[in-house]
């Protein structure tokens, strides 16, 4: 499947530990995935992939494997970059939230049913999390689990490794991480809150963003800062911002509207979906590479 001119990307989705493969996808059914080495498009496929929830996710190891998920009757598959479905799991609808894990793994989450871990070149079951309701991977080494009203912090294995902490909102949506704290995005009633947790899970700030909410953060190691890009709800007009451990904005500046963004490099680098492609944000200075749709 070739990639048309123009097609709206809604979903972004890599391994926070990528250097290289990022996957992004439609409205239904097509998902391209591009090179970040080679500055372009790859290839497209049609999966089961739909709209809602954030059902998909890019498995680069040990070898690439597309994985999407449907609410309704097709499950969760698993796909080559040629486009062959290698695998599928029907035994449970309404996937809610896929993300790919160290190890060649994938969590799946569903609406009301418990926390998958499937072998992402198999499907094979490997773990079940109860209680889980969001899995999101940090780096290779950690991950971050939320379920109703609580978060913790979790190994590579998914062994929590300090208590559960309140949330501050009604669900988690992103989190990202540094040498000695955590930033986790988390969905309130009209608008997103940024925390900003120790390593150990002590709450350090936070800060609240009413009518707006956050499509992407990362570390910039450099500046010792959070990256955030928000987003207004009703006019979607967009600004980047930088904030400190403490909570505090320290740069402020308009940008252009995001659909959707995925952490690469190590927390590096994010890269951003909208209308007008796909692009690389480097963290650290700030700067942004339009991929090749063609």
């Amino acid at each position: 499947m070739t990639r048309p001119a123009h097609r709206r990307v809604w979903r972004v989705a890599a391994a926070p530990w990528d250097d290289d493969l990022v996957a992004t996808g439609s409205w239904e059914r097509t998902v391209d995935v591009w090179s970040l080495s080679r500055g372009g498009h790859v290839t497209g496929l049609d999966t089961v992939l739909d709209a809602g929830g954030t059902r998909l996710a890019l498995v680069s190891e040990p070898e690439p494997v597309v994985v999407a998920g449907a609410w309704t009757r097709h499950g969760v598959c698993g796909y080559a970059l040629d486009g062959f479905r290698i695998w599928q799991n029907r035994t449970r609808r309404n996937v809610q939230q896929l993300t790919a894990l160290s190890g060649g793994r994938v969590a799946v989450g569903y609406a009301s049913q418990p926390t998958l871990v499937l072998d992402a070149g198999t499907g094979q079951e490997l773990a079940s999390l109860r209680g889980v309701t969001t899995v999101v991977a940090l780096d290779r080494r950690s991950t971050l689990l939320a379920g109703t009203g609580w978060l913790q912090m979790a190994d590579a294995d998914l062994t929590p490794v300090w208590r559960r902490v309140p949330l501050a909102g009604f669900a988690v949506l992103t989190a990202a991480v540094a040498p000695e704290t955590v930033a986790v995005v988390e969905a309130e009633e009209g608008g997103s809150v940024l925390r900003v947790l120790d390593r150990d899970g002590v709450p350090r700030a936070s800060v609240t963003w009413p009518g707006e909410g956050i499509r992407g953060v990362g570390r910039d190691a450099a500046s010792g800062t959070w990256v955030v890009v928000r987003s207004d709800l009703d006019s979607h007009r967009s600004v980047l911002v930088r904030v400190t451990d403490d909570g505090a904005v320290v740069d402020r500046r308009p940008w252009r509207p995001v659909s959707g963004t995925a952490l690469v490099r190590d927390g590096r680098a994010l890269v951003q979906a909208d209308d007008d492609g796909v692009h690389v944000l480097d963290l650290a200075d700030l700067g942004l590479r339009t991929l090749a749709s063609d």
